[in-house]
């Protein structure tokens, strides 16, 4: 067997785990984004608004609010799903260990700029986030 045979298989492997990863995640965090919009915008009408109001305040919350979380929340679920396909590439196996990583490595980035502290402790709380997921 030549190394590039096993190089191929390796990565034909694991393309298409990257692809559902990426679309999954980011998927789940962009709804989770619109679900806050919409409660933010719910909460933000007023028993006096017409019905029209009322409609256009939700859709200016999903617009505004949803946006904003549904954006954070899927530049860390696609960093998150790089990291796990690139673990499960590099280790050539798909195990808890590659998923809790990706999470420490996952949080520990999205807050580099802040400091290490900062980052020390956003990596551990994704590795803790990720570890309960995946034991439950």
């Amino acid at each position: 067997m030549r190394i590039g045979d096993r190089r191929d298989r390796r990565i034909n492997r694991v393309a298409p785990l990257l692809g559902e990863n990426i679309t999954y995640y980011t998927g789940i965090g962009y709804l989770a984004g619109a679900a806050q919009g919409l409660a933010t915008a719910v909460k933000a009408t007023e028993p006096t608004d017409t019905t029209k109001l009322k409609i256009n305040r939700i859709l200016n919350g999903l617009g505004h609010r949803g946006r904003q979380i549904g954006n954070r929340c899927g530049v860390i679920e696609l960093m998150y799903a790089g990291l796990e396909s690139g673990m499960v590439t590099w280790r050539d196996t798909d195990d808890v260990i590659n998923s809790v990583v990706a999470g420490l490595a996952t949080g520990a980035l999205y807050k580099a700029a802040s400091g290490q502290r900062a980052a020390a402790l956003a990596g551990a709380l994704g590795g803790v986030v990720v570890g309960a997921a995946v034991a439950s």
